[in-house]
């Protein structure tokens, strides 16, 4: 009887001890959980952040390569024309060509911090024209179609 007293009591505390050993693991998990969330949270944060800069980035290539296709189209003088290959982000709010100033090219890109304007401006040539906001690859045709009329951009 005393020895199956003695079973049962070894039985038992290799149970306790089972159990202690699968809650401090546990206890350990949240603890590493717990001291990872903000660092997932920053990670989260940062790749947002990144993303916002590489769409403004390609709104800049954009209106970069508009404002060089229409500066080479105006210098070849006039009846003269040539097509810019662009890409556009999916963050773009709105293109104007000409309209705040016969001079510019205004891009409008939505951010997290707001709206950012990128303006090129093309003086000595006055242009007209209108690009959809369409997200992806576009091609856009300049046109110079005579003396004293603005060059035109249309895709």
């Amino acid at each position: 009887m005393i020895h199956m007293k003695k079973i049962n009591e070894k039985k038992s505390k290799r149970e306790n001890k089972k159990g202690q050993v699968a809650l401090e693991a546990l206890i350990v998990i949240a603890f590493v959980l717990l001291l990872m969330s903000p660092l997932l949270y920053l990670l989260y944060q940062r790749s947002n952040e990144v993303r916002t800069e590489i769409q403004i980035l390609q709104a800049v290539r954009a209106a970069d390569a508009l404002a060089s296709t229409v500066s080479i189209v105006g210098m070849n003088g006039k009846n003269s024309s040539a097509v810019a290959e662009i890409t556009l982000p999916e963050n773009i709010k709105n293109i104007t060509i000409g309209d705040a100033s016969p001079f510019e090219i205004v891009i409008v890109v939505d951010t997290s911090l707001g709206d950012i304007e990128i303006v090129r401006v093309v003086k000595p040539f006055n242009i007209t024209g209108k690009i959809n906001v369409v997200r992806g690859q576009q091609t856009v045709n300049v046109i110079y179609p005579e003396e004293g009329l603005p060059i035109q951009i249309s895709a």
